[in-house]
């Protein structure tokens, strides 16, 4: 069945023009060398679709930072004012109490893993009431040296909110550590898929113009020369023998040079 159908092809392929056949032998290297320009271009948006994934887990990972970090130093701001009187402190509190909405909000957008999405909700609320916590106590006036038991309280709460905020805080960083060394490996796959597909692109467009220069000289050149001999041959008068096993030009040649003799 498979000599049939190589036979099959053969017989059509010799019939073919040698203009078409010209087109054919120069279009294959060329189609392959297309196929893996497109393939590496399609790769080449998966990588970079890769990075940009990897690029926003990096900038979650710098928003939890700056969450834990403005918090830490809302907390101390205050703290420092209560103990000296200096309202000077209390800038630090409202720089932090100004930019952590709109952090959180950030992470809201960008986190997408299922378990870090239950965290970011847990940990706004937490968020939320450490600052009214440390909002009480930034609005204390502190014109009397009597500590009252409404403070400790809520020394009290905000020391055990910020407590809970920061285990929160620290299993949110250790996931998005997790999910940075995935994705950086993920990137790293790719790339180096990439870089293994461009050798073997290469490589077939290497053998496939081998091909067709084989069957340049096999098919076309072979004959050339056979029909250079047989008429070397009509010149001194010796009978010929050409083969006609096609019905392109050389074959309709070979067929006018046996006739001749």
């Amino acid at each position: 069945m498979h000599i049939k159908i190589a036979h099959h092809f053969t017989h059509k392929w010799q019939d073919l023009s040698l203009g078409m056949k010209g087109i054919i032998l120069n279009a294959l290297p060329l189609t392959v060398l297309l196929a893996s320009l497109a393939s590496l271009y399609f790769k080449e948006q998966q990588a970079a679709l890769l990075e940009d994934k990897l690029r926003n887990t990096i900038q979650i990972q710098r928003d939890i930072q700056a969450v834990h970090t403005l918090l830490v130093e809302a907390s101390t701001g205050v703290r420092d004012y209560l103990l000296t009187g200096d309202r000077t402190f209390l800038k630090i509190y409202t720089s932090a109490y100004q930019q952590l909405p709109q952090i959180l909000r950030g992470l809201e957008h960008r986190l997408v893993d299922l378990e870090q999405q239950a965290r970011i909700r847990k940990i706004v609320p937490l968020v939320k009431k450490n600052l009214a916590d440390l909002q009480v106590l930034a609005n204390k006036n502190l014109t009397r040296e009597i500590i009252d038991h409404e403070l400790i309280n809520k020394f009290e709460s905000q020391s055990k909110t910020l407590d809970e905020l920061r285990k929160e805080i620290e299993a949110l960083s250790a996931r998005e550590a997790v999910l940075v060394a995935l994705e950086q490996d993920e990137v790293n796959t790719e790339r180096q898929s990439s870089i293994n597909f461009t050798m073997f692109a290469a490589s077939i467009g290497i053998l496939g113009s081998l091909i067709g220069a084989w069957v340049f000289s096999n098919t076309i050149v072979r004959r050339v020369r056979q029909i250079r001999d047989s008429a070397a041959h009509l010149a001194r008068g010796e009978p010929l023998a050409l083969p006609s096993i096609s019905r392109d030009e050389l074959g309709q040649l070979s067929e006018e040079l046996d006739h001749a003799s």
